[in-house]
């Protein structure tokens, strides 16, 4: 066993830190939704556990940080992003505010300097998502576009372009979205992939 469960929970949903040295998971305590985040740290053979949800997060390229939203189960309408360093230190909110709606979805950049995140200005029942990126130094926020039902976000190796899910797009004629931005430009080209099957 790769992990022993230290207080009883069942542990699932592994994800693994980009250097992999720290394997996080959920400490199964409620059948539906996200549970209680924890890790294993293999340098020092330690189990840490948080004892809160932190809904959709991924570690920073150092794995020194994570970044989370708390959307635990359904939406509420209040989910935010939040960075917190993984040893030590308080939780900080990252998104900006809203007057109406929530942010969700947070993945770091290959060089931990941005996080792109998805905001539904229209509510738990709207499936318009903007896709942004943040710059964590400044936090200047670029909006790359609305879709329906974007999901499933994930940076390029060299942090130029991002993938995601989105659709339907009938028009379009594809299932999959590819969103390239350019460091220099800053342009957005869109380019759709059509998933066989």
């Amino acid at each position: 066993m790769l992990v022993e469960p230290e207080k009883g929970f069942t542990l699932i949903l592994p994800s693994w830190s980009p250097d992999g040295s720290l394997l996080s998971f959920d400490e199964l305590l409620y059948m539906e939704g996200r549970n209680p985040f924890a890790y294993y740290d293999f340098a020092a053979q330690q189990y840490v556990s948080w004892d809160e949800p932190l809904g959709n997060y991924d570690w920073s390229p150092d794995g020194s940080q994570l970044v989370y939203d708390r959307l635990t189960y359904s939406p509420q309408g209040t989910e935010r992003i939040y960075t917190r360093p993984r040893l030590e230190g308080a939780e900080e909110l990252v998104s900006t505010e809203l007057e109406q709606g929530y942010t969700f979805y947070p993945v770091y950049s290959p060089d931990g300097r941005q996080i792109a995140y998805l905001i539904n200005r229209g509510g738990p029942e709207s499936v318009q998502h903007t896709l942004v990126v943040q710059d964590l130094a400044t936090g200047e926020l670029r909006e790359l576009g609305s879709y329906e039902s974007i999901w499933y976000v994930e940076w390029s190796a060299d942090g130029n372009a991002l993938l995601f899910s989105a659709g339907p797009h009938p028009a379009l004629g594809c299932d999959w979205l590819f969103q390239k931005q350019t460091r220099a430009s800053k342009n957005i080209a869109l380019v759709c992939f059509r998933i066989a099957g």
